[in-house]
């Protein structure tokens, strides 16, 4: 019985988490990061760039349009397009990493 209450609570635990980071107003580029759990900019922002991503996440991505323009992404849509395609993403790297 101990296991199944452990693994519920730790359950309950990861959705309280993703609830709260989901009502953060926008995500920025380091929170994307810390989500896929890799430390460079450049692997961010290639990602984010791919073209056949792109065309799948420009609804909820706001792409720079200056030097100090930041990214910025919808936290719920962003979480839910990663949970989707967190295989493929880096599977595909090969294809997408530039930089």
């Amino acid at each position: 019985m101990t296991l199944t209450n452990d693994y519920i609570d730790k359950r309950i635990e990861e959705r309280v988490q993703a609830y709260f980071e989901a009502m953060q107003p926008l995500w920025t580029l380091d929170d994307l990061k810390k989500k896929l759990n890799v430390k460079s900019d450049n692997w961010a922002k290639d990602l984010l760039n791919h073209p056949p991503y792109k065309s799948e996440i420009e609804s909820f991505v706001h792409y720079p349009t200056s030097r100090r323009d930041p990214y910025l992404m919808k936290p719920v849509e962003m979480n839910n397009w990663i949970n989707e395609n967190f295989e493929r993403i880096f599977e595909e790297k090969y294809l997408w990493r530039v930089s």
